[in-house]
């Protein structure tokens, strides 16, 4: 077969990965339409998205009946604290009407900042660090947390007496 004729064929378009931590905590890249249709289908209701240097359609994801919220955190870099602080007080206010949200958490690809925030709310549900990274790494493999978002959770877990040492 000539080379030139490889161009009329295609690759079946893979599935993003989504992984679920807990039953109300979902993890991975930003999605297509499709793939919050699909989330939406296995019961997450808020949509948390962690990028600086882009952010979902807000239209898209109230249509979808989803909630959303835009937590910018640069590339490779962690949350402030007072970040941190705000997403707790989204999510307990959107707790208020009595059923918790199940929230999907999303960066670009879903490898550093997303694990890095799954992490921080673990240790807010009074999970030690270490128990938190083991708990984020089972269910998502390939995250790879950077040196500033480990010490922020280092930091996040002194603050929350959650560092085992």
């Amino acid at each position: 077969m000539a080379l030139s004729s490889l161009r009329f064929f295609r690759r079946p378009q893979q599935r993003a990965r989504v992984d679920r931590v807990a039953p109300w905590l979902y993890l991975g890249p930003a999605l297509d339409e499709a793939g919050y249709r699909d989330l939406r289908a296995q019961g997450v209701t808020h949509v948390v998205d962690l990028r600086a240097e882009n952010a979902d359609d807000s239209e898209l994801m109230a249509a979808l009946g989803l909630r959303w919220r835009h937590l910018p955190i640069v590339d490779r870099g962690a949350p402030a604290l007072e970040q941190m602080d705000e997403l707790l007080a989204w999510i307990e206010a959107e707790s208020l009407g009595g059923d918790e949200p199940v929230l999907y958490l999303h960066c670009h690809a879903g490898l550093g900042r997303t694990p890095t925030v799954a992490i921080a709310l673990l240790m807010h549900r009074e999970i030690p660090l270490a128990d938190a990274h083991r708990y984020v790494r089972a269910a998502r493999p390939n995250a790879q947390p950077t040196a500033a978002q480990d010490a922020f959770l280092k930091a996040l877990a002194r603050r929350l007496g959650r560092d085992e040492g």
